[in-house]
């Protein structure tokens, strides 16, 4: 926001709250965004052929996050992130659908 506003010439004495500047240059929302391209690109992977890599890594992703592991001896390696992709759309679509709930259709 700080480089928004500096942008603009916008300075934090003005006290104009950051919802006001994103109406005062016409800004779309990068949350939502963000979120758009990253379902665009599940649903590109998910409509993969099923032997390309990256459908086999959602597949495992998904078993993953249901409990079932790929194999017994099956461990992730150390060091990786705990924020996974899939965990990310989920709550994307947790809270859109209380969104959908809380204000209507």
């Amino acid at each position: 926001m700080r480089c928004i506003r500096r942008a603009f010439g916008i300075s934090w004495t003005d006290h104009i709250k950051n919802a006001e500047v994103l109406t005062r240059i016409d800004h779309v929302d990068i949350q939502n965004i963000i979120a758009r391209r990253r379902h665009g690109l599940f649903r590109h992977v998910r409509r993969l052929h099923p032997q390309v890599p990256a459908r086999n890594a959602l597949h495992l992703a998904v078993l993953q996050r249901q409990g079932i592991d790929p194999e017994p001896t099956w461990r992730r390696s150390p060091g990786r992130s705990r924020n996974k992709w899939i965990i990310q759309l989920e709550q994307k679509k947790q809270t859109m659908a209380s969104m959908q709930i809380n204000y209507g259709p």
